[in-house]
C-alpha cells in the first residue's frame, strides 16, 4: 500500500471505510481491492472534476492504480493515482472543499456498518488461524503418537527377543546333559 492508504486505510478485501474517522478528513468510501496493484474505489464522493481540490488531489497523485468513482458518473471511471507524492498540506485542503459526513445522520450509520463489517471480518480471520492452528496440533500430536507407537513396538520386540536369549541360556544351564548330547534333527 502507499503512503496515504497505510495512514487512512485498512487493507481488507472489499470492506467500505468510512473515512471521517480518520485523520485525514476525507469524507468518502475507500474499498479496497487486492489484486496486480493496491486499488481503491472511492463512492459517494463530494469531489468532482470542476472541483479545485480535485485537481489538486489529481495533481499530487501519479496516475496509476486507483479509481474514481463519482455516484453520479459511475462509468467510466476516472483513474487517479497511487498517493504516492502527497504533500504535508493536502488532507487539511480535501477538509475543508468537502462536506462532512459527520455533520449528518447517514455519516454515523456508515460508519456503525463499517465498524461492524471490520469487526466481522477481525473475527472471522481469528477464527480461521484459529482452526488453522488446531489442524496443526492435531496432526503434529498424530505423528509424535504414531513415532512413540512404533518406538514402544520396536523396544518391545528387542526387549522380548532379549528375554527369550537369556531365557533359553539359563534352561540350558540348569540341564547339564543338553550341552553334552549332539543335536540331533529328526526328519
Amino acid at each position: 500500500m502507499t503512503k496515504l492508504c497505510d495512514r487512512v486505510l485498512f487493507g481488507i478485501n472489499g470492506v467500505e471505510i468510512d473515512l471521517k474517522n480518520f485523520k485525514a478528513g476525507l469524507p468518502e468510501l475507500f474499498r479496497v481491492k487486492q489484486g496486480t496493484g493496491a486499488e481503491m474505489v472511492v463512492r459517494d464522493a463530494m469531489l468532482q472534476r470542476r472541483n479545485v481540490i480535485f485537481h489538486k488531489w489529481m495533481s499530487v497523485c501519479s496516475a496509476d492504480h486507483v479509481e474514481f468513482v463519482t455516484s453520479q458518473q459511475l462509468d467510466p471511471t476516472v483513474r487517479i493515482g497511487a498517493f504516492e507524492n502527497l504533500s504535508p498540506v493536502w488532507p487539511a485542503q480535501i477538509k475543508t472543499g468537502c462536506r462532512n459526513f459527520a455533520d449528518g445522520p447517514t455519516g454515523a450509520d456508515q460508519t456503525s456498518a463499517t465498524e461492524r463489517q471490520l469487526r466481522l471480518l477481525m473475527a472471522k480471520e481469528m477464527v480461521r488461524r484459529r482452526e488453522v492452528e488446531q489442524a496443526r496440533d492435531r496432526l503434529m500430536n498424530k505423528i509424535a503418537t504414531e513415532m512413540a507407537t512404533e518406538m514402544t513396538t520396536e523396544m518391545a520386540l528387542e526387549m522380548t527377543a532379549r528375554k527369550a536369549s537369556e531365557m533359553a541360556v539359563e534352561v540350558a544351564s540348569e540341564i547339564p546333559w543338553v550341552a553334552k548330547v549332539p543335536l540331533m534333527v529328526c526328519v
